[in-house]
This record gives structure tokens, sequence and C-alpha cells, in this order.
């Protein structure tokens, strides 16, 4: 059993979409979820294994799309990873506690579908031991010094939403906000905000 660090998955049908020097392992992607699965499920029959893995494709809301080439693709949600991905062994590819997934594509954690696109990727890929899936809210951009590029993309603005799962899948809520108590008792919205 071999276990590597970083797993990267892009889609090699798009435009900035690149290798990234610091995987362990890459798969440069150019089919729909179906053939992904495949290509994973190799990797699981092999005994090869990960501690985190960033997926780099287009996104919409609540969405990957995979092959698209930047035209129609298979556009993938929560129901089609359900679908496609459940009964796959495909959580014996991160069997450490703590592993993380994260979505790199524009709008992939943006709602409507957002959280449930990554509560259902955590649930499927991370069950084992638990971990914490990532998407980003936001478009993405190439990252603008081309030298340096690299894969990566740069989210310039919006949010990160995320979900932590525990052994066997289980939800891990985030913990409340706690704000501290202003100077004197004084109420202050801004320290709220």
């Amino acid at each position: 059993m071999a276990l590597l660090d970083l797993l990267y998955i892009y889609d090699a049908t798009i435009d900035f979409a690149d290798q990234r020097r610091d995987a362990s392992f890459t798969i440069a992607h150019t089919g729909g979820l179906i053939d992904l699965v495949k290509r994973l499920r190799e990797l699981v029959n092999n005994g090869v294994s990960f501690r985190r893995c960033v997926v780099t494709t287009h996104g919409f809301p609540g969405k990957i799309v995979l092959g698209s080439g930047g035209r129609n693709g298979d556009v993938v949600d929560a129901w089609g990873l359900n679908k496609r991905c459940v009964g796959q062994e495909l959580h014996r590819l991160f069997p450490l506690p703590n592993s993380r997934l994260y979505f790199n594509g524009c709008q992939v954690g943006a709602e409507p579908g957002g959280k449930e696109f990554v509560t259902t990727a955590a649930q499927i890929f991370l069950r084992l031991w638990g971990g914490t899936a990532f998407a980003m809210t936001s478009n993405g951009y190439s990252f603008p010094i081309w030298f340096i590029h690299n894969g990566h993309v740069v989210h310039f603005s919006g949010g990160i939403v995320s979900t932590t799962v525990g052994p066997c899948g289980v939800v891990i809520p985030d913990p409340p906000i706690v704000w501290p108590e202003p100077p004197n008792h004084r109420d202050n919205v801004g320290n709220k905000i």
C-alpha cells in the first residue's frame, strides 16, 4: 500500500488547468464522471491512497463540469456523485483522519446546491476516518504570473464552503460563533459584524 500526499485531478480539456509540481499523483482527465471513477478505482485496487486531493474543473453553483473544454461537458451535482460514486469504495483513497478534498472550480460551493455538493463529496470520499471537503463560492482566474502558474487558480473574492465529517461520514456541525463581550458591557453591533 502506498500512502502519498496530494492527488491532483484536473480537467485537461480546459485551458487554465495544468500540472502541479507539488502533486504526488496527477490525473489529467478528459472524460466524464464514469471515466474518472474508473481511474480512481484503479488507484484503490492498486492500494494507493492520499492525504489530500485537489479537483480543478469548471463549475457552477453546486456542480462541477468534467470534460467540457469550454463547451457542454458532464455536469455533476450531489445526486450525480451519489449515483456514480457510492459503493465504489472510493473512501479507501483517503484512509487518514483529517484528510482534505478541495473542489477548485468557479462557484462550486455557491448556492443553490453548493453545501449539499460539498457534504455529499465528504460523505463519499472521506467517510473512512473523516476529513473536510471545501469548495469556493466565487469565480476563479488563472494565476496571473505565467512562470508561477503551475495549475493554480486564484479566487479573488467570495468565500469557502466546507463540510467536515467524522468516521462513517457523520457530519460534524460547525462550532457556534462566540462573540466577545464588548468593553463595559455596551452593546456594540460593530463587534459582531
